[in-house]
């Protein structure tokens, strides 16, 4: 009996600090969670507009998986485990911070709503797995037609000569980026389109901005898919010819989110 009031005293030291970190993770104000479901009409759409960054507004219309891999800033790709309806599933998630925040913390606070509503709980682990480098596909350092070079004052000012050719294309993908994040985009687009992790190792430095068509599958939500364009290049030779970069396989350490469990969400 005499350690009774010992153990007590370390349970309430635990309870504690599990409340004093619970309270310091940043959260929504207020959240709505709702199993998306599509529209009436195929014609009918629904398009959101981005909230402005900082602003503590989150709107999101996607996967579980997606939302994960937003939170954790991971590819879908490097998740794994968790039932077919993380994936297959779609919901709308409307959320407020009341108040002006970060990237980074916008990202905490996903996390936070997905651990209180969706019960999710996982670990990251780094595995050794196949990549991409990106290279220069030239000997001589020059890029292609649509890589520019921000430090150029006629790109700094967006009137260098116009790509060629740089027209929307039907049934086809259109990347662009300006300058302040232009490289980092491109990998992120590229990792997205390729599911594969993409190394930067052009070499490249200061800022660029670019232009990429390329064939992809349209899939836009309540609509039928929309296939490829056959007249347009893939997303791999798209690099090649109009960025003048280059795709090498290798492989590499890769961080992987493992969902350990995760449920449907609680009701609003």
């Amino acid at each position: 009996m005499r350690h009774v009031p010992l153990i007590l005293v370390l349970l309430t030291a635990v309870s504690q600090v599990a409340t004093a970190q619970q309270s310091s993770t940043p959260r929504f104000e207020v959240a709505s969670i709702r199993l998306w479901s599509p529209p009436t009409t195929p014609a009918t759409s629904v398009v959101r507009v981005a909230a402005p960054v900082g602003s503590g507004i989150y709107n999101r219309s996607s996967s579980v998986a997606r939302l994960i891999a937003e939170a954790y800033e991971v590819q879908e790709f490097q998740l794994n485990g968790g039932e077919d309806w993380v994936r297959t599933e779609r919901y709308d998630v409307a959320a407020r911070a009341g108040r002006e925040v970060s990237p980074a913390e916008l990202r905490e606070m996903a996390k936070a709503l997905l651990a209180d509503r969706f019960k999710l709980r996982v670990r990251t682990e780094t595995r050794e797995m196949p990549i991409l480098e990106l290279r220069l596909a030239r000997s001589d350092g020059r890029v292609g037609p649509n890589l520019h070079d921000c430090s150029n004052a006629n790109d700094k000012a967006g009137i260098s000569t116009p790509e060629k050719p740089f027209i929307a294309p039907r049934n086809g993908g259109v990347a662009t980026a300006d300058c302040p994040n232009g490289l980092a985009y491109l990998v992120t687009i590229a990792s997205r389109q390729l599911q594969a992790t993409v190394v930067d190792k052009t070499g490249l430095t200061g800022q660029w901005r670019f232009n990429v068509f390329y064939g992809a599958e349209l899939s836009i939500p309540g609509i039928p898919p929309q296939p490829a364009n056959p007249d347009l290049p893939s997303f791999a030779v798209a690099l090649q010819e109009q960025l003048g970069l280059r795709l090498e396989r290798t492989r590499g350490p890769v961080p992987v989110i493992v969902i350990e469990s995760v449920e449907r969400p609680t009701a609003n």
